[in-house]
């Protein structure tokens, strides 16, 4: 049974949230990602690359297509080869071995909104290119599923710096709204 729903999520776009109490270790959803793409092109092949990933999502099924293009794109207007880059830049997660030589975008992992604070984890299991969400402390029904973007354990200020760069926003997680003392001892 899914244990999470698609809904808006205030100054967020969509997100997931929890539909039932989910306990800690639990696989909160499994799922083949729509494009699944090398990471990294050589400057010979970036265009080839790019034009692999946009003939591989013109070849998706309509559905899938419509699922793609509604992910965020915070490349748009910003010099990238094109629109399913952008979209891929912003949603995919490290996929595969060695590293994640591969990123994967999937319909509903993609969904997953950023914390410093996060209540799951993204794995990627190879054998069956599967992307997945697992909750790594209990998630009370209601509650908005969450990952981590970046280094969590990063400074506040460091962590605010790399999320205004890679995804255009601002965090507002409780960790980043701590003041003072609160804030000096979440950094240590």
């Amino acid at each position: 049974p899914t244990v999470y729903k698609v809904v808006p999520i205030k100054g967020a776009g969509l997100g997931l949230v929890a539909t039932s109490d989910i306990v800690a270790g639990a696989v909160i959803l499994r799922e083949r990602p729509l494009v699944l793409v090398p990471r990294a092109y050589n400057m010979r092949s970036m265009n080839e690359g790019t034009r692999t990933l946009v003939s591989a999502v013109n070849t998706m099924h309509p559905e899938n297509q419509r699922l793609f293009y509604a992910l965020k794109n915070v490349e748009e207007g910003k010099t990238v080869a094109s629109e399913e880059e952008g979209i891929l830049d912003t949603n995919a997660y490290t996929c595969g071995a060695h590293n994640g030589r591969y990123g994967g975008v999937a319909r509903d992992v993609s969904r997953a909104n950023h914390s410093c604070r996060p209540n799951a984890e993204h794995c990627f299991d190879t054998a069956t290119l599967t992307q997945s969400l697992r909750a790594f402390r209990d998630i009370p029904a209601g509650e908005e599923i969450t990952v981590t973007y970046i280094d969590w354990s990063l400074k506040c200020e460091e962590r605010q710096d790399r999320l205004r760069c890679r995804y255009s926003f601002n965090c507002t997680c409780k960790s980043c709204q701590l003041t003072g003392l609160e804030r000096m001892e979440s950094d240590l």
